[in-house]
């Protein structure tokens, strides 16, 4: 099991949260330079205290058959996708909906959202795309949270 960090989270550049209002958008791409095991965690990007995430953009290339992931963070790991499928090619995307567990979650410390490679390694050049869209607290006066 491996633990590795896109150039998002090693850069350590963090997002002026002065514009609380205003939603940020973060980018990320991850490729495999070796195999992964089975159970690797992958931090993807990095998100500050206060965030919400308002949508979740997750796109890979195909991994082979049996190796799902989960999307989360460092206290839930599947809190905003839980064992996507990815055998083959694809994307998923996450809209604040209430259908999983990150439905207007706010981070109470720094974190990074998360991706754990499950049923089998991520072949070397495989790889994965996440983008995470979040606002800050506080950014609206009427807001409540």
């Amino acid at each position: 099991m491996a633990n590795e960090q896109t150039d998002a989270v090693k850069s350590n550049t963090r997002v002026d949260v002065a514009k609380a209002g205003e939603p940020i958008l973060r980018l990320s791409k991850y490729t495999a330079s070796v195999e992964l095991a089975a159970d690797s965690m992958i931090e993807a990007i990095p998100v500050p205290e206060g965030a919400i995430p308002t949508r979740v953009d997750i796109a890979w290339s195909a991994f082979g058959a049996r190796r799902t992931i989960d999307v989360g963070d460092g206290s839930v790991l599947d809190r905003f996708f839980d064992g996507l499928d990815v055998s083959a090619a694809g994307k998923a995307t996450l809209f604040q909906d209430g259908a999983a567990t990150g439905f207007n979650f706010q981070f109470t410390e720094e974190d990074t959202i998360d991706i754990k490679v499950l049923g089998d390694t991520m072949p070397a050049d495989a790889w994965i795309v996440c983008n995470v869209e979040y606002k800050m607290a506080g950014g609206i006066p009427d807001e409540s949270f």
